[in-house]
């Protein structure tokens, strides 16, 4: 009866061990947090609480990464714990409350700097490894340039750099593209755009050719989205457009990484491959995704994935 006894207690303090030690290296969070006076939902996935941490910034401004990585933080989850953000005015931190401050670069900076501190210190890390998307490459080459101890590296994917100049490129391509299939609907509404682009309008006519150049198609977006988006945040998009990012952050100290695809002409290849090429970091590399256009994490997930785990592995 004794030894019956003690194997039953020997078998419930091992199960108990076991999900202990499953709770405690398994991260699945989902929380609102204090950034800048309102709470910001942050997210985090990953196998082992002892893996470094991968922050995703997300790109629109406004559009959150949710919908668009699963397929990534699946193939990721193993190696990185996977962190996700939505920041002001955006998703589901926009349903819970609206920004008491007007939105500005230095707001967003603020944002960004504050999670990447609240992360650190929630997985008790040194550093982290921080990608930053397409807009969320803007916030991301700022980070690096204030806070450079912070992170194992920069990953830029599509990054904005150098909107203002991407677009003039862009737009001589469009025109070109339409003169040689002889487009005179392309023709007429890219002769409608004025540079550098001011309004949603013009903004919207840009994508929709890129799109249509691209894949035959025209952007699903409809004008309603494109205005409701607008007036929240094109004035931000102007003013990150206006930036250089050469001109502004010559040099950063830590590894940095650009990836980038010779179809993307929303953030124009060839002014991310003139950063790269010029700018001054203790390590650097240039990535080329073929046939991804502006869209890496949702169209070329396991090829990020491996990238990404490449890198981990080279040990920026």
């Amino acid at each position: 009866m004794r030894s019956l006894l003690f194997f039953t207690v020997v078998l419930i303090f091992a199960f108990a061990k076991g999900n202990s030690v499953k709770a405690q290296t398994s991260v699945k969070t989902h929380e609102g947090v204090n950034i800048g006076g309102i709470q910001q939902w942050i997210g985090a996935k990953g196998d082992d609480a002892s893996k470094p941490v991968l922050l995703f910034l997300h790109g629109g401004p406004g559009f959150s990464s949710k919908t668009y990585t699963k397929k990534l933080v699946r193939a990721l989850r193993r190696d990185f714990i996977v962190v996700q953000w939505d920041q002001r005015e955006t998703s589901i931190t926009k349903a819970w409350n609206r920004s008491k401050d007007s939105l500005s670069l230095p707001l967003m900076y603020q944002d960004t700097e504050a999670v990447i501190r609240y992360v650190l210190q929630k997985f008790d890390k040194d550093k982290l490894y921080l990608l930053g998307y397409s807009w969320g490459g803007h916030l991301g080459f700022q980070a690096a340039a204030a806070h450079p101890e912070l992170l194992h590296a920069l990953i830029a994917v599509n990054p904005m750099v150098a909107v203002d100049k991407g677009n003039q490129l862009t737009l001589s391509y469009l025109k070109e593209r339409a003169l040689q299939t002889q487009n005179t609907k392309a023709i007429a509404a890219l002769d409608t755009i004025r540079l550098p682009i001011s309004s949603w309008q013009s903004l919207k006519t840009l994508r929709e050719w890129i799109n249509y150049f691209e894949s035959g198609r025209k952007s699903s977006y409809s004008e309603s989205i494109y205005s409701t988006w607008a007036a929240i945040w094109m004035p931000l998009y102007l003013e990150a457009s206006r930036f250089d990012s050469l001109n502004t952050y010559p040099v950063l100290d830590c590894p940095v990484y650009f990836l980038s695809s010779t179809s993307d002409y929303v953030s124009h290849f060839k002014t991310v491959e003139a950063y790269y090429n010029q700018l001054e970091a203790p390590k650097k590399e240039m990535i080329w995704f073929s046939e991804a256009g502006h869209d890496i994490p949702s169209k070329k997930p396991k090829e990020l994935a491996k990238t990404l785990l490449d890198i981990l592995r080279e040990g920026a």
